[in-house]
């Protein structure tokens, strides 16, 4: 076994023919820009980088720890510009500030998110804004472009350096020339010359460069054939021991611990990349088709966990979560899972079944290119196991379990993003949808997931829903500088939740100015996040009113400037726009931008008019103020209407959907309903009543008010009191408890409850010896415990006395 390796060796471990194989954790350039950037130096400087850590088995080594290193390492031989480029600046003392860097050589990153590099110091800080702009203008590349996600490579340098070259050539030329000054020089200048003609890539202040510059640098890079990084050997067997067990905390595997332990700094390896390893050691037929997959939705990681998910889904009849590298490895031995597994990624000269999956997903989630690829992405990373629901879908209608005449497209969109942004459980309520429809026909699919949706409330992880015009009716903004949308009781409202997400989830803004974002990105897609930062995006969140027309003269605090804090960051004020156009805005009265694309940003109906509105400064007056809520509020309705649109297909609340299951929900509301349609032909005033938030008390309106925990049905008397009982649905299965409370207790939505009963007022109730007194408790006056089994007569009976005397004996 080698015990050292020369870095031309080390960067040719891509090629096929090398001993040395790469495992599959595609992560690309998952080093921070500084770490390559210091890791280069060091190697010019022959400071030693730390060993590699190889497995060895016939004849062949795998890379166990070591692979950002060798990336680094690649990358700088690589004379390809896919990807990142690596520079080196030959005259950096224009750019560099004392005391900013310990570096002495001066290697520069610039990669497809950041074509234009990183700042000057050893921290390598993303660009600023301005930056970023003054770049692309000095680049010659339209701004435009940017947004378009169509720069290339080849039009950049990086921004923040004095004379960059690609280190690609300096280290061909040490290679070359490593006995010849000259030759070295010479060969450089060729390059120079020849790049005039092919312009492979764009250089910066080429005509400062000359051979007395260049030859400079022979001595560092002739040494660099002899600079070679030793291996440290870890023997197969033990990987294949610690890869079976756990550990005793039970969260990390024992191999997990080990490359934890054995790490150099790297970037920590996260559960789906040990699992892709193990793939690429059990099935290496699926890591072609596999990556390049990837490459267009996903992480190569996220898609294989997905694929190996959908297949063991489809045997389990369930959702499948991720597997581990244990399950791997056993799954491996399993015929019938490796033939299904294969079977998804077979090419054989056409499209895998894989690849139509993710074709039709695809279509479904961006509505063929209507809605913004971005938010593709995000539910497949952050989402996975609803991008693994659609999956199912998919495969069902690939292998004709679906009926490919009937168009489901908007169900099976609005189940996506409604899983996504409503539901806090998605694995639970993805799978309960899944087992619902399976077997099922398509055309019963809407009514079955609603249905799912609706019963899933039990455990109070999902959002429901209101019409527009509900939405639109819940305040009215009032112009009193201590008036807040949060107050009066409002935040402890069943509807609060859905007006906070729609507030402040900036997903459901993209979603609203879907057309403006895909005339304006069109191919922006980071499919690969793990290359792109959310702070990479093409565009900015554009304060409308910007936040300085609120916060000006900040020490000196106005009447109104808490007044529009509370609507400033609201998705009513906000909008994605170009970054360099948002800039430009500023703080300037300029809305052109809106103008020009009024329909698609939302924008109000008064726009080109707002400088004379509010003046620079809105934190003072009324009538500003109160216009700014108004119209944050107006706009904010519009980003409903169009997220409402989309998830209406779903929406619980509309048509005739009800409990089709027998026990708890359905038990409770058909019990309660009879007794209460009782009462009321009896000529009492009776009401039903749910307990939200443990709170308040709110009358049953809606069908999924059902589904809360504690609900309530009695009589309600003219002097405020409410003869009621209580029914508690059990939240981990829906059931209902078999005790039900039954009394006499303050009408619900009333601050205090009225009144006391006493012990003589007790004794006047006739066979109420047995009810237990509460005189200091916020819920019952009194109150007794009766069986589930109890007849629905009895309990009326006891409604009935129990109101009379409250209306005849109690003020």
């Amino acid at each position: 076994m080698k015990t050292e390796w020369t870095l031309k060796e080390i960067s040719e471990w891509v090629k096929d023919n090398s001993k040395v194989r790469i495992p599959a954790i595609q992560r690309g350039l998952v080093w921070k820009p500084n770490q390559v950037e210091l890791l280069w130096d060091s190697i010019l400087r022959q400071f030693p980088i730390g060993a590699f850590m190889l497995s060895y088995k016939d004849e062949m080594y795998d890379l166990i720890d070591g692979q950002q290193r060798w990336n680094a390492i690649a990358s700088g031989y690589s004379t390809s510009n896919d990807g990142c480029i690596l520079w080196i600046d030959l005259k950096p003392e224009s750019v560099w500030k004392e005391g900013n860097t310990t570096r002495k050589y001066f290697i520069r990153v610039t990669t497809k998110a950041h074509p234009w590099g990183y700042e000057a110091d050893d921290k390598c800080n993303p660009l600023k804004t301005a930056q970023k702009r003054a770049a692309l203008e000095e680049f010659g590349v339209n701004t435009d472009d940017e947004y378009k996600g169509i720069i290339s490579l080849t039009e950049t340098y990086p921004i923040e350096s004095g004379v960059p070259i690609p280190l690609c050539w300096m280290v061909a030329a040490g290679e070359e020339y490593s006995e010849d000054k000259y030759g070295f020089a010479e060969y450089i200048m060729d390059k120079i010359g020849e790049n005039k003609v092919s312009r492979m890539f764009k250089l910066k202040n080429v005509d400062e460069i000359n051979a007395c510059l260049i030859a400079k640098y022979h001595d560092v890079f002739k040494r660099l054939s002899s600079f070679k990084v030793p291996t440290i050997r870890i023997d197969q067997e033990t990987i294949n021991k610690e890869s079976e067990n756990k550990s005793g905390n039970g969260t990390l595997s024992d191999i997990e611990i080990l490359f934890n332990r054995i790490g150099t700094g790297g970037t920590r390896i996260t559960e789906r990349e040990l699992m892709y390893s193990a793939v690429k050691a059990y099935w290496p037929e699926l890591t072609k088709e596999n990556d390049r997959l990837a490459a267009l939705y996903m992480p190569p990681h996220t898609l294989i966990s997905l694929a190996f998910q959908l297949v063991l889904s489809d045997t389990n009849k369930g959702l499948e979560r991720t597997p581990d590298v244990t399950k791997i490895r056993k799954l491996a031995g399993n015929d019938g899972v490796r033939n299904a597994i294969n079977n998804l990624y077979l090419t054989d000269g056409n499209k895998s079944v894989m690849s139509r999956i993710l074709s039709l997903v695809d279509q479904w989630l961006t509505d063929c290119d209507k809605i913004p690829k971005v938010l593709r992405t995000t539910i497949a990373r952050e989402s996975s196991v609803v991008y693994l629901l659609l999956m199912a879908f998919a495969k069902w209608k690939e292998e004709g379990q679906i009926d490919p005449t009937l168009k489901e497209e908007a169900l099976f969109r609005a189940t996506a993003y409604y899983l996504h942004w409503m539901v806090g459980d998605k694995f639970g309520v993805a799978n309960s949808i899944y087992q619902a429809v399976a077997n099922n026909p398509l055309n019963e699919w809407g009514t079955i997931i609603k249905q799912v949706l609706l019963v899933s409330c039990v455990k109070g992880t999902i959002t429901p829903l209101l019409s527009p015009e509900a939405f639109k009716g819940l305040f009215t903004i009032e112009g009193d500088k201590n008036w807040r949308p949060n107050e009066n009781g409002r935040s402890s409202m069943p509807w609060w939740l859905l007006w906070d997400t729609v507030s402040y989830n900036r997903e459901m803004l993209l979603y609203a100015q879907r057309e403006y974002m895909c005339k304006r990105f069109p191919n922006y897609d980071p499919a690969r996040q793990d290359l792109w930062e959310d702070k990479n995006r093409p565009w900015d969140f554009d304060h409308i009113i910007p936040q300085d027309w609120i916060h000006k003269q900040w020490s000196k605090r106005q009447a109104y400037t808490d007044y529009c804090e509370a609507w400033k960051d609201n998705n009513g004020n906000m909008a994605a726009i170009p970054f360099w156009v948002n800039r430009a805005k500023s703080n300037e009265a300029n809305w052109d931008e809106y103008e020009h694309n009024s329909a698609n940003l939302l924008a109000d109906e008064e726009i080109t008019r707002f400088g004379e509105l509010f003046n620079g400064m809105l934190n003072g007056k009324v009538e500003q103020a109160k216009r700014f809520a108004e119209k944050t509020f107006t706009r904010m309705c519009k980003i409903y209407n169009e997220v409402y649109t989309l998830l209406k297909p779903v929406d619980f609340r509309v048509g005739e959907i009800t409990f089709t299951e027998e026990g708890g929900i359905k038990d409770r509301k058909e019990r309660m309903t009879d007794i209460c349609d009782i009462l009321v032909n009896e000529g009492f005033t009776a009401g039903i009543y749910f307990l939200y938030n443990n709170i308040m008390e709110y009358p049953q309106e809606n069908i999924d008010d059902w589904t809360w925990e504690w609900m309530s049905c009695g009589c309600i008397t003219e002097n405020k009191y409410y003869a009621a009982f209580t029914m508690v649905l059990n939240q981990q299965d829906g059931s209902i408890v078999n005790q039900i409370e039954i009394g006499l207790r303050r009408l619900p939505k009333t601050a205090e409850r009225i009144g006391e009963v006493t012990n003589m007022q007790l004794l006047q109730l006739k066979g109420y010896e047995t009810y237990d007194l509460y005189k200091d408790n916020s819920w019952w006056h009194i109150c007794k415990v009766i069986s589930i089994d109890t007849d629905n007569n009895v309990i009326i009976n006891e409604l009935r006395e129990l109101a009379k005397f409250a209306s005849t004996k109690l003020q």
